[in-house]
């Protein structure tokens, strides 16, 4: 059933918001990066995203620090917004890109 929950988007942006909180140590404002890179790996096994693999490839070779909040869910956001299927960076919008942290656009730049 929970795998069900986690096709539906709204029910996966439920479960990935509640795990930041969830997962990060008691007391910590951010999440340990190789549990977050644990996480996103089992919840987005689910969500298929095909960029998976290189995004924590990406923070554990070049970000290599803990996970903040807003970079936790603006991951999701980018997932949503599917940025990376349009088209390739270099022909984005930059006000587009503007809305995403700077990990996120470098990961692309890189593919």
């Amino acid at each position: 059933e929970l795998r069900a929950e986690l096709k539906d988007d709204q029910k996966f942006s439920e479960i990935y918001n509640f795990t930041f909180d969830w997962a990060k140590e008691k007391g910590q404002k951010s999440l340990a990066l190789d549990t977050a890179v644990g996480m996103w790996q089992l919840l987005f096994a689910e969500k298929q995203w095909p960029l998976i693999a290189h995004w924590c490839q990406f923070v554990q070779e070049r970000h290599n620090k803990a996970i903040s909040r807003d970079t936790w869910a603006q991951l999701l956001d980018f997932v949503n917004v599917r940025i990376c299927l349009i088209c390739p960076v270099s022909t984005h919008d930059s006000a587009v890109l503007r809305v995403f942290p700077e990990s996120l656009v470098t990961v692309l730049q890189h593919l």
